[in-house]
């Protein structure tokens, strides 16, 4: 059964908070006991390989997705090419991925902890074919119920890796093993509960259909991932063994957040992918609304964490990380664009405008490597900060100005009722900063005496109002599946 956006939403972000949680968990647990620098070596290792995720995938999943939401009866025909471009791909990607480690002359140690994420990387290319059936379906319990359970499982190796001293590549191998066996998982649930046969295939017609559309989409993703990795490629060449290990800070606090935009995307996509042809009204008003939550959430989490950083990352990580303060307070900076670029993407690739976001994404690439090439040896980690920050915000400025392009987007309304959170979030931060250095509350207490704060600042200024909460609950609990989009932004 299909359910709406806010059930998805709510369904895939309980659920994504909840392997976060655990993620978090088991990532301060590791930090805490191995050392800055083994603790770079195994972050190093799954950010590696997670560049060549997309790679394998070559953009075939949001096609699947988008594909089998706008003609759920071709899902059987596309299935079965998608699955076998994958398996080819999976196998090619990861000849690849041992390759470049060769050629970048890491050490043997490092290059076996590649290359046993790598086989995590063909398991996780593979099950999200499956899931993207059922994110065209509009149901995301199951996904959800897959995460969670990977990452239990996750967290049960590890923790018995380090309780019994196994060696470094049980870490990697705790995530290799849930990931193969989430691929069973998902094959099963599309085959029993979608009544869709799991077999492979090759249909020339549909792969070269899916293979024209997915271009741009694999385009996008491969610079996606340069993107996002590619300063932790450049840090473990350019500055010494450690500093990937207190990198691994900011970089594992931001991945922990962004499980917020990409749950609202991976709600509103298969809807905007739907109705933009024939409403494009009901889409832009999706955008809006989704705009407006992802600030409400990403300006009082990153101010929160920009005042309390210290404290916190010497209470989770331990004095060791202490060199991780500045650099994430830096990399907070850029949260909010962050946030609001996942929801820009999504609108331009549920319009067709894959091209336009690749696009966007390759100036933020350029723009990135080059600032690091710089930067880095003269500033190190604070260097890769400062980077990451203004690139946020450069890949936010031209989305928007592309989504505005394309959707009717009322922009000076949603500007306005954007300026009413940001005081309230501002408050929140000094307010934090200040009850933790001149009150000298500890900083667990600091959290909700500024969740306080915030949520009556945003009720009063009237970024949010209370019938907006009271709509919210009665479409969660709701078991209507249309979607209900209001025209207030």
């Amino acid at each position: 059964m299909a359910l709406s956006v806010t059930q998805n939403t709510s369904l895939y972000t309980a659920a994504a908070i909840a392997q976060k949680v655990i993620s978090f968990l088991y990532f301060t647990i590791i930090a805490r006991t191995i050392g800055v620098e083994n603790t770079g070596a195994y972050f190093f290792a799954i950010a590696f390989t997670s560049i060549f995720v997309v790679v394998a995938d070559f953009g075939f999943a949001p096609v699947l997705t988008r594909e089998a939401a706008r003609t759920p009866e071709a899902t059987s025909r596309l299935l079965p090419t998608t699955l076998t471009t994958k398996i080819i791909g999976g196998f090619l990607t990861y000849g690849l991925v041992l390759l470049v480690s060769a050629a970048l002359r890491y050490q043997p140690e490092q290059r076996f902890l590649i290359a046993i994420s790598g086989l995590t990387m063909f398991f996780d290319n593979l099950h999200s074919a499956f899931y993207s059936v059922l994110r065209a379906r509009r149901n995301l319990a199951y996904e959800g119920a897959g995460i969670i359970a990977s990452q239990l499982i996750t967290l049960g190796i590890g923790t018995a890796a380090l309780l019994f001293r196994w060696p470094l590549v049980w870490l990697i191998l705790a995530y290799t093993i849930p990931s193969a066996l989430n691929l069973l998982y998902a094959a099963l649930v599309v085959h029993w509960r979608l009544r869709v046969a799991v077999r492979l295939g090759f249909d020339q017609f549909q792969w070269q259909k899916l293979f024209r559309i997915a271009l741009p989409f694999a385009l996008s993703g491969i610079i996606v991932r340069l993107y996002n990795y590619s300063d932790t490629v450049l840090i473990s060449k350019l500055l010494p063994k450690e500093a990937l290990g207190w990198w691994s800070v900011p970089a594992k606090i931001i991945n922990a957040i962004q499980f917020l935009p990409m749950a609202v995307a991976a709600s509103v996509f298969p809807v905007m992918s739907n109705l933009w042809r024939r409403d494009q009204a009901t889409v832009a008003r999706i955008y809006e609304r989704a705009f407006r939550y992802l600030l409400l959430v990403s300006l009082p989490v990153a101010g929160g964490l920009i005042a309390i950083a210290e404290p916190a990352v010497a209470a989770v990580y331990g004095p060791a990380y202490f060199p991780a303060v500045v650099p994430l307070q830096l990399v907070l900076v850029g949260l909010a664009a962050s946030f609001l670029s996942v929801i820009n993407g999504t609108l331009l690739n549920a319009a067709d405008r894959q091209r336009t976001q690749t696009g966007i994404l390759a100036i933020g690439l350029v723009f990135t490597v080059g600032s690091n090439l710089i930067l880095l040896p003269r500033f190190g980690l604070f260097g890769a900060a400062l980077t990451s920050a203004s690139g946020s915000w450069l890949i936010w400025l031209l989305g928007w100005r592309a989504v505005r392009r394309v959707a009717p987007v009322a922009g000076r309304a949603l500007f306005g009722r954007a300026m009413l959170i940001v005081g309230p979030a501002a408050a929140m931060s000094a307010l934090s900063y200040w009850l933790f250095f001149y009150s000298h509350w500890q900083w667990l207490l600091v959290i909700p005496a500024a969740a306080v704060c915030y949520g009556a600042g945003i009720l009063l200024t009237g970024a949010l109002k209370i019938k907006e909460i009271r709509d919210f609950w009665q479409t969660l609990f709701s078991r209507r599946p249309e979607l209900s989009v209001s025209s207030e932004i």
